[in-house]
């Protein structure tokens, strides 16, 4: 019986070896395929990020449609990048298409969603579109990722004011005096004048 066992073990053991031989021939026969397919993703990842520094060039230039058409290009390339979505949201955002730009940042937030850039320009498409209660959600956000984002400050301020908020935007104000956040005159002078 235990003669048995053991040839049984055996017969295991040398069919599992002849596995991983097998295993490691097909390895080898398929590296070099899959070595070319990574050279591939990796051009392909080298060409989005191309196409992404030109859509942010026609951004800056103010040609708008063209950095979405590159941009759009981009994503067919690399359908996953949060920087892609963020920039053509600000393309977006710029021709004042606000949902558009919404719908681009919170792609962008899906694919990473701790990038305080993203939360401030969705912030800003919500505070133009007239719904403040969501960019104040935003720009709370932004302060929490970096406390002393002082654009993200003074647009919580100005969205508090605009609703009427005097309490919430001192409150906001007193947080970024706290971080040292200088605000502008207009803004001090908007308190004061409330104050009042």
């Amino acid at each position: 019986m235990l003669r048995k066992m053991f040839s049984l073990s055996g017969f295991w053991l040398v069919r599992r070896t002849v596995m991983l031989l097998i295993l490691g021939f097909l390895v080898l026969l398929i590296a070099p395929g899959v070595q070319a397919a990574t050279h591939h993703i990796g051009d392909a990842i080298e060409d989005a990020v191309g196409y992404l520094n030109q859509g942010k060039a026609h951004i800056e230039g103010g040609r708008y449609d063209q950095a979405i058409s590159v941009l759009n290009y981009a994503l067919s390339i690399n359908p996953v990048s949060a920087p892609i979505y963020l920039q053509r949201g600000i393309a977006y955002l710029k021709k004042n298409q606000y949902d558009q730009a919404i719908e681009n940042f919170d792609k962008a937030i899906h694919y990473k969603s701790d990038d305080p850039q993203v939360y401030l320009r969705r912030g800003e498409a919500y505070f133009l579109k007239g719904d403040f209660d969501s960019a104040i959600l935003d720009y709370t956000k932004v302060t929490q990722l970096v406390p002393d984002q002082g654009e993200a400050y003074i647009k919580l301020i100005s969205t508090y004011l605009k609703k009427k908020d005097l309490l919430q935007a001192r409150v906001a104000a007193k947080k970024a005096a706290e971080h040292n956040i200088t605000l502008p005159d207009d803004i001090k002078a908007a308190l004061k004048k409330k104050e009042a």
